[in-house]
């Protein structure tokens, strides 16, 4: 019986992991929030627990109809799926436990929101961003903007765009030595180690994101690797979504500016 509780429990964050952006399963949620109302939505793919619920009973009702209904030398091959979704689940669970012991990763601690109202004005936001983006045009510095592409700034020398979505995967990318990083909008859905060590031999870094979800973990780990980081927490609850990168989903009231100034 025991044996069955952790092989399903396996399971369920298989399955939550599976669905999790970049991963196999990645576009299921857009049919769970089509079809399934949302109060399902946690219990079927949002939520690590609450996919205990529905995948849970999905498991066990599974597993009594092979018990039941196929031959005992085809068992084996019927519970094939479950057994791959189950560890995946397994090597997601110790894949989090090493990069937690190798790099001390945290995934609590952020201040919460410190709604800095000035913020709110996109104006403002990117007159601030500008003043730090000219220190580093200044000094020569290439602007280097991952994840999107910034019209103002394409006019810069050495300005250049990685952005997944249109081919160019900063991992395939050589970037120059001496660059400045803008990140308006941080999901890094490649390996975030290599983004970090981007930072880390970066001139400075500009970085914009939620603190919900997977976002704000990669905000916690960016502010465990890097001293004297500004940081400026924010609010853009009153001004809709219109503005706020798809990967935030509906998660934006709480949102930060890190800034690691051109020294």
């Amino acid at each position: 019986m025991l044996q069955l509780v952790i092989t399903g429990a396996f399971f369920c964050y298989g399955w939550f992991t599976l669905q999790r952006t970049n991963f196999l399963l990645d576009k299921l949620p857009k049919f769970w929030k089509r079809f399934f109302p949302k109060a399902m939505h946690e219990a079927l793919f949002s939520c690590g627990i609450c996919v205990s619920s529905i995948w849970g009973i999905t498991f066990l009702v599974c597993h009594y109809l092979i018990i039941n209904f196929v031959a005992t030398q085809y068992q084996v091959l019927a519970n094939i799926p479950f057994y791959i979704v189950a560890m995946c689940g397994i090597c997601a669970v110790v894949d989090r436990a090493v990069k937690f012991f190798e790099y001390g990763y945290k995934y609590s601690g952020i201040v919460p929101n410190a709604d800095y109202s000035y913020l709110n004005k996109f104006e403002f936001r990117d007159t601030l961003y500008e003043c730090f983006l000219q220190a580093a045009i200044k000094k020569d510095y290439p602007i280097i903007e991952i994840g999107g592409t910034t019209d103002n700034l394409t006019r810069y020398p050495g300005y250049l765009a990685v952005d997944k979505k249109d081919g160019h995967d900063v991992i395939n990318t050589t970037l120059p030595r001496d660059k400045f990083i803008l990140v308006k909008g941080l999901l890094f859905e490649g390996n975030f180690d290599h983004l970090l060590l981007i930072l880390e031999h970066s001139k400075g870094f500009i970085i914009e994101s939620s603190l919900g979800g997977e976002s704000g973990k990669q905000v916690q780990w960016i502010l465990d690797k890097f001293d004297g980081v500004i940081k400026l927490n924010y609010s853009i609850s009153n001004f809709g979504t219109v503005e706020c990168p798809d990967h935030c989903g509906s998660n934006i009231n709480n949102r930060i500016i890190l800034i690691s100034p051109v020294v």
